[in-house]
């Protein structure tokens, strides 16, 4: 679900909307990615965990975020 329009005149606002959720998550995304990548030594259930962190991020940000802005997180997986 999108946040109401608020007024917006015109499609470019929208745009513009879109363009910052788009860059918001990808740079949350790729903090998560270095995140994950600094550690050293990782079990079967460290890596489940991460992934159950990662489901639980995009799980909390998809009422909020367009569809096509939580793409970013879905190639981090």
């Amino acid at each position: 679900m999108l946040l109401p329009l608020c007024g917006w005149c015109c499609p470019a606002c929208y745009d513009v909307h879109l363009q910052f959720w788009e860059a918001a998550l990808r740079l949350g995304s790729e903090a998560m990615l270095d995140g994950f990548g600094q550690v050293r030594k990782c079990s079967q259930q460290g890596r489940a965990a991460m992934s159950l962190d990662l489901s639980a991020v995009e799980k909390g940000l998809r009422p909020l975020a367009p569809a096509t802005a939580l793409a970013s997180l879905r190639r981090v997986r």
